[in-house]
């Protein structure tokens, strides 16, 4: 007596739902690492703000401190004035004077634009700071959600793989079970395709008449010739 079909259609649809449960067991810790990228990326961006903050005051220091030495130069110049001798080396120190107050002014100049740039910087810091908070607070809900279906995936796998043993028990052609397992392993657990007329609706290739009468009686192991898919009808 020839064996039928619909067996293997019931162990497809239970192969059907474990795959789907694998994909959701393997996409579901990878939401979360994209949600981990977005809370890291996020942290960097407030680093690299900071960093820029702590530069500029690096350079605000750095010319405070230029300041000062010309200001020191400055007095130097000024006690100098006291004991020169002659015109001319009072009109020099003058000149050296009138030199370094203009560059400690054009330094005071650079200085209020850095220190500008540290207000409009430190200006943006709460909105780098709510985008981590924005980012964490997400990975926290992604985590909880992932990690509940997770657990759900993960028990409905363990009650699906029994229903495969069980279907599986059920049928007791060696070959068949054999030929099934090596075209659902080609197939990524798909190795069945409906028969519509004489074409199969995997690869869309018309089988032969006489292929076509034994899927329409549901005999079990008819391959389509084209796909190597085993072709059924619903």
């Amino acid at each position: 007596m020839a064996v039928k079909i619909d067996q293997f259609i019931a162990l497809q649809e239970v192969d059907r739902r474990i795959r789907s449960c694998q994909r959701d067991l393997e996409d579901l810790p990878r939401s979360i690492e994209r949600s981990q990228r977005k809370v890291d990326s996020a942290k960097a961006e407030l680093q690299a703000h900071h960093n820029a903050i702590k530069e500029l005051r690096k350079q605000l220091d750095s010319r405070e401190l230029d300041v000062r030495q010309i200001e020191d130069q400055i007095h130097k110049y000024e006690v100098q004035l006291n004991s020169v001798k002659t015109n001319k080396e009072f009109s020099a120190l003058q000149h050296e004077i009138a030199g370094a107050k203009a560059d400690r002014e054009r330094i005071e100049d650079g200085s209020y634009l850095v220190l500008e740039a540290i207000d409009a910087k430190e200006g943006q810091t709460p909105g780098f700071q709510a985008k981590v908070q924005a980012a964490e607070k997400e990975l926290q809900e992604i985590r909880q959600e992932a990690e509940a279906a997770i657990a759900e995936r993960k028990a409905e796998l363990e009650h699906l793989q029994k229903d495969r043993e069980q279907v599986r028990s059920q049928i007791d052609v060696g070959e068949l079970l054999a030929l099934y397992e090596k075209v659902r392993s080609k197939y990524d657990g798909e190795p069945m395709a409906i028969l519509q007329g004489n074409v199969c609706q995997s690869c869309f290739m018309s089988v032969p008449p006489n292929v076509a009468v034994k899927v329409q009686a549901r005999h079990a192991g008819v391959q389509c010739g084209s796909c190597g898919r085993l072709l059924y009808i619903p």
